[in-house]
């Protein structure tokens, strides 16, 4: 039998072509940004497998090349958002080589292997795409789509600032004080952006003060002795992003996120 999502888009094209042309394209691009939504959620709560991303990709795309026939431009800025979450998502894939394969157009097949870099960057990318294709003018107009594509794009930098204060020492050929630095000022623009947009969920402002204050006391106990005064703005900040994780990381509904918070703060104030 016909594929339902097939039968169903055969069906907008007769019913709505009377309606003109531009209805029918923003309700083919809505049905297969609905279609690219499912193969995001159908993990179950678990992040999606290559194969979904793939498929959600494809979907995505055929949504973005309808809005912008039909000139819809909050659309358009809302599928560029989401071709960025599967970009994240992307990166974050297991593999052997610490890439994932990047989504093909045509389905699963895969035109190379990216690096997670370059996937959060691509991510960022289309988050930026998005917010020009807004403009000043429709992003006033329409600021709960200008506030979704700016959750992405602080979604997508707090993913690259933890990843980059994750990796090996010998994946870091900018060396690892570079490295360091390029995370703190993501996850610090990761951090402005939420609570610019507001509205947002506790746990990621909790995750971005966590890591920023962790990287900050780090920089700080590796540095040298005269960096590392107690009451200094750097390890002032450090604390203060500390302190507001544990106000959200409590002992009995977090207890690991607890701990490791408590421990850097005290070798934080015990390197001081």
């Amino acid at each position: 039998g016909e594929d339902g999502g097939l039968a169903a888009m055969r069906g907008l094209h007769l019913c709505c072509w009377a309606d003109g042309p531009r209805t029918v394209q923003r309700r083919l691009g809505s049905l297969q940004n609905e279609m690219a939504q499912r193969h995001l959620a159908g993990a179950g709560g678990r992040s999606p497998s290559q194969t979904a991303l793939a498929s959600a990709a494809t979907q995505f795309r055929c949504a973005l090349a309808a809005f912008e026939a039909a000139h819809d431009v909050s659309n358009v800025a809302l599928v560029l958002g989401n071709l960025a979450k599967v970009a994240r998502h992307c990166a974050a894939l297991p593999t052997h080589t610490g890439g994932a394969e990047e989504p093909h157009l045509e389905g699963t097949q895969v035109a190379r292997v990216k690096a997670p870099l370059e996937h959060y960057q691509d991510a960022a990318a289309l988050c930026r795409a998005a917010a020009a294709v807004l403009g000043r003018r429709e992003a006033q107009a329409n600021q709960w789509v200008w506030n979704v594509v700016q959750m992405e794009l602080a979604a997508c930098q707090l993913a690259e600032g933890v990843y980059r204060l994750q990796r090996p020492t010998y994946d870091m050929p900018e060396g690892v004080g570079a490295n360091r630095a390029a995370a703190v000022e993501l996850l610090t623009r990761a951090l402005q952006l939420f609570q610019a947009v507001g509205n947002v969920a506790a746990g990621q402002l909790a995750v971005a003060h966590y890591h920023l204050g962790h990287a900050l006391s780090q920089e700080l106990l590796e540095g040298a002795a005269e960096a590392r005064r107690r009451g200094s703005p750097r390890a002032t900040l450090a604390t203060r992003h500390l302190e507001k994780s544990l106000s959200f990381f409590t002992a009995s509904e977090y207890p690991f996120d607890f701990v490791r918070a408590s421990l850097q703060l005290a070798r934080l104030h015990e390197g001081l």
